[in-house]
């Protein structure tokens, strides 16, 4: 994807932060998505999930095959928060 070159630096946009963006998230494990994600018969070694670190968006999480993809899912999942608009993006 045209997108993963940029991954690292669309989520510190997002989150308006200049810290790298691997201290931006954590990987996390959250019952009800793993539940969803093996009916979809993906085994836990297929997929990253991981939840942001800033305060009142603990709750904001995204699931990835690879680091790249899960950065990009962290992204698209802020902007469906609502807490950060899509213009402020781009």
């Amino acid at each position: 994807s045209p997108f993963h070159e940029y991954a690292s630096s669309m989520l510190q946009c997002a989150l308006s932060s200049g810290c790298k963006a691997d201290g931006l998230y954590t990987y996390c494990n959250d019952k009800r998505l793993n539940v969803e994600l093996n009916r979809l018969n993906m085994k836990p070694a297929e997929y990253m999930l991981a939840q942001v670190k800033q305060p009142r968006m603990e709750h904001v999480k995204a699931v990835g095959g690879t680091k790249r993809s899960l950065l990009i899912g962290l992204v698209i999942s802020i902007v469906n928060s609502k807490l950060v608009p899509l213009s402020e993006l781009w």
